[in-house]
């Protein structure tokens, strides 16, 4: 489905897929249906990582009232990204940076064992954009536990199958400003 903007990418231990969130994307859609089929063909023990990315976000902070936000539109897909265990979803738009817990459904999920959540971390990583979006700094939900509304950009590293980080950095000075680790247990099912 590459002509339509959404596609898979393997790339050495992790499987990267790109969302197009401009078109339809719940249930019955092309693109939900394509998104289904794609996360239940991946083996996880070729590559055990998979990280979604897409341009409108399911979550985001803001100035609003609570400081967090989630669009019911794109919240659709979700069931699919905790049943098939994916480790991030990366999104932009809202020109600014944060860090979920590992979540679903606006609650953050207790790992079965230390590291080994099966639920994904959603990060927004728009702080490149055009400029930066306000953030409530006085209230933010449980699920936050990064944001920032500064220039800022993001590296990822797949250190092996059983370990990944994400650094958010400041784009003044380089200075690191959060890092985010996963700890999986290899092979995953």
């Amino acid at each position: 489905m590459q002509d339509e903007g959404y596609y898979q990418i393997a790339h050495g231990s992790s499987t990267i897929i790109m969302l197009n969130t401009e078109l339809q994307m719940g249930p019955g859609s092309d693109q939900y249906v394509w998104l289904e089929q794609t996360l239940s063909s991946i083996d996880r023990t070729i590559t055990p990582w998979v990280i979604v990315l897409g341009h409108r976000p399911t979550y985001f902070v803001s100035a609003g009232k609570t400081g967090g936000e989630r669009d019911e539109q794109f919240a659709v897909f979700e069931p699919l990204l905790y049943t098939y265990k994916v480790d991030a979803y990366l999104v932009g738009h809202v020109h600014n940076s944060f860090v979920s817990c590992p979540m679903v459904n606006s609650t953050c999920i207790s790992p079965p064992s230390p590291g080994a959540y099966d639920a994904p971390i959603y990060a927004c990583i728009g702080n490149a954009g055009q400029g930066i979006s306000p953030i409530n700094t006085t209230h933010f939900p449980d699920w936050v536990r990064f944001q920032r509304a500064q220039w800022g950009y993001s590296a990822i590293h797949i250190w092996n199958q059983t370990d990944l980080s994400m650094d958010f950095f400041d784009d003044s000075d380089g200075s690191l400003q959060y890092t985010f680790e996963i700890k999986r247990t290899f092979p995953r099912t």
